[in-house]
């Protein structure tokens, strides 16, 4: 689950940083194309929020459950959806 998370992660990276470029091209030739990849940006970037987020949330789950694990008590982590 963490392998494909930071997968995910790390594709979103990638993707805002195309989009970030692509933005400051826009932003040199057209106020109204501006306008339109800032608005594809800001969605870009609360998706990448959104995995990263769930990625340190299953990293920080999974080191509690093996430190549980560690003292004989077992406790299932929580869902994500």
């Amino acid at each position: 689950m963490v392998e494909t998370l930071l997968n995910l992660a790390e594709e979103k990276v990638v993707e805002v940083e195309k989009a970030v470029k692509l933005y400051v091209e826009v932003i040199n030739s057209s106020q109204e194309y501006a306008r339109d990849a800032a608005t594809v940006l800001d969605k870009m970037r609360e998706e990448k929020r959104k995995v990263m987020s769930n990625l340190i949330f299953h990293i920080r789950s999974n080191f509690q459950i093996r430190s549980i694990h560690r003292k004989g008590t077992y406790l299932s982590p929580p869902m994500i959806y």
